[in-house]
């Protein structure tokens, strides 16, 4: 009995704590928040970091949007000759076409621009005129403003040859990353397919390509928004006779770079240049960019954006949020083709992985190709 009570009582006993609970029960506080620290300072650290490199990531990101872009020209070509003679086409054809259109462009379009700073005294007297006659707006606020206006342009304009310089650096670095992603990419396809098991790698090259099309879906896309809406808007305003046309053109369509936003701020241009024009001038003006504006917006770029990458409005606009939050003009830029590679990967991905995790039944193609 004196046994059985023993046993009996030595199976009662409280265990003993295990080893990581021991640790964590008598650890210092300090440690707690030195660890805590660290953890803050590293996460501090870490978004610094990202500030500092997201203009250089940015950059060979649109470097690496542009090979997607060019890639099914250079495979094309690729199937008739070596690649590396499509490749050195490919990128020749387009330094022709980059040189020849600012050979073109860029002369008249400095001397317009410079005539219309030229002309901002000129303006400013007009709209003087204009808001003299009418009282309840002479109350010299509004002229104080439009003054203030007028001289933040004329510092821009002053600092344009040195904008034009490093955006044409930062278009030969996009070219050269461009370059150099054609040529290694089939290693880096190989490398990143050999992290995954061989039954799984069909899919994932699958993917991938998909990826890549939706990221460079992006730039075919923007690239044939800015000729149509470009050249339409120079007929367009040629014809009506609208001062500043080469100028105002090229404008529009630079704005096709940033969807749903761009083209709306590229048309106030337009309309300040209408509204110093003679009224009925003034009046088929604004009447002709709103057309245009509807057929771009309403026409031209759904379709074409949505054929070659498949995303919806409200992800182009949360992804211009956030890239214009993090990293400005740039940031905006990217933001749509890195939206496109981040759909892909949900669809293709990460939702199948769910439903299997989950067990739901089915698989909901219209949702995910709307998503």
């Amino acid at each position: 009995m004196a046994e059985h009570a023993e046993t009996v009582d030595t199976s009662r006993a409280p265990e003993r704590p295990r080893e990581h609970e021991r640790e964590t029960t008598h650890r210092p506080w300090w440690q707690i928040v030195l660890i805590g620290a660290g953890t803050l300072a590293l996460g501090i650290g870490l978004l610094y970091f990202i500030r500092l490199v997201a203009r250089p990531l940015a950059l060979a990101l649109l470097g690496i949007v542009i090979a997607s872009a060019l890639s099914p020209v250079v495979d094309w070509l690729g199937r008739r000759m070596p690649r590396g003679v499509a490749l050195a086409l490919v990128y020749l054809l387009l330094v022709v076409i980059i040189v020849a259109a600012g050979w073109f462009i860029i002369p008249p379009l400095v001397n317009e621009l410079l005539a219309v700073i030229g002309n901002i005294p000129d303006y400013l007297e007009t709209v003087q005129e204009w808001i003299e006659a009418r009282p309840w707006l002479n109350n010299g606020v509004v002229l104080d403003t439009l003054s203030s206006q007028a001289v933040g342009l004329g510092t821009q304009a002053i600092s344009l040859p040195i904008t034009l310089t490093s955006a044409f650096f930062d278009l030969v670095l996009i070219l050269f990353v461009s370059v150099y992603w054609q040529i290694e990419s089939d290693k880096l396809n190989a490398f990143f397919l050999s992290l995954f098991p061989p039954r799984q790698r069909s899919e994932t090259s699958r993917v991938l390509r998909q990826i890549g099309h939706a990221m460079g879906g992006y730039i075919r896309a923007v690239m044939l928004s800015v000729l149509f809406i470009g050249g339409l808007a120079y007929i367009g305003l040629s014809i009506i006779g609208v001062p500043y046309t080469l100028a105002l053109s090229v404008l529009v369509g630079v704005g096709q770079f940033v969807p749903l936003i761009g083209p709306t701020v590229a048309t106030i241009p337009v309309a300040l240049v209408a509204l110093l024009s003679p009224p009925t001038k003034a009046l088929i003006t604004l009447g002709f960019m709103l057309v245009l504006q509807q057929l771009e917006s309403n026409v031209v770029t759904p379709n074409i954006m949505h054929s070659q990458t498949k995303i919806s409005p409200l992800l182009v606009l949360l992804a211009l949020f956030v890239g214009g939050v993090v990293g400005g003009l740039i940031g905006v830029l990217v933001a749509v083709p890195l939206a496109a590679a981040g759909r892909v990967l949900i669809v293709e991905m990460l939702a199948p992985a769910i439903r299997r995790r989950t067990g739901a039944a089915g698989h909901p193609v219209e949702q995910d190709e709307s998503a």
